[in-house]
């Protein structure tokens, strides 16, 4: 009978110290590279997507389209208060109609392309801005479909009683409409980021000066 070999003892294995504390630092290496390069696709997201709406902004209110309606609009009235000549207020009428109904087509197509921007839901600012440009065209749109029926029946009615007409939805729906203006400018003023941007909104929402040019030399 042979005496039995008894292997050598193995002295135990020291943890990995070095490799594992590697590892870690790879995997916080990576979760912050991913959180840093999601913040920046986020902010380059959302300039991208304030520029949109900004453009599409720019786009609708520099419409050649309102200074001729607000300069037609300014002669009507100077037609009937100023001159008080009938047969030139009714031509003046006629005019403002027309650019009534171009203004309206012009306001309908905008509104479609501000729906159709491409604004996510978590960017509340851009889709705060966004809701409150159409809360302003909305109330224009609103306005057009007032007082373009009035308006229609140039000819046929009296024309002080149409003037008469006409001024009082004029009137009634000038505070909406300077309220939903001012409350977009506010809404794009916090949408805006940077000297630039908010260069941007002031030059979108000064408002040119228009008037009846007719007669002018």
């Amino acid at each position: 009978m042979t005496d039995p070999q008894v292997a050598p003892a193995v002295p135990p294995e020291e943890p990995r110290k070095g490799r594992t504390g590697r590892t870690v630092a790879v995997i916080i290496g990576v979760v912050v590279l991913l959180v840093a390069g999601a913040f920046v696709g986020s902010s380059l997201f959302y300039d991208s997507s304030f520029s949109s709406l900004v453009e599409e902004t720019a786009s609708a209110e520099h419409d050649p389209v309102w200074i001729g309606f607000f300069v037609a609009q300014d002669c009507f009235i100077a037609s009937v208060i100023e001159e008080g000549d009938p047969d030139l207020a009714l031509t003046e009428g006629l005019q403002l109609l027309d650019a009534s109904d171009l203004l309206s087509a012009h306001v309908v197509r905008s509104l479609d392309q501000f729906r159709e921007l491409s604004i996510l839901g978590f960017q509340s600012p851009l889709v705060a801005a966004r809701d409150a440009i159409v809360a302003h065209y909305r109330v224009w749109n609103g306005h057009l479909e007032k007082t373009i029926p009035i308006l229609s029946t140039l000819g046929e009615d009296d024309i002080a009683v149409v003037f008469g007409l006409w001024a009082d939805v004029v009137v009634a729906d000038g505070e909406p409409i300077e309220q939903t203006f001012n409350d977009a400018e506010a809404a794009f003023l916090d949408a805006a980021r940077g000297g630039e941007a908010l260069d941007e909104v002031d030059e979108l929402f000064t408002a040119a000066d228009v008037a009846c040019t007719r007669g002018a030399v």
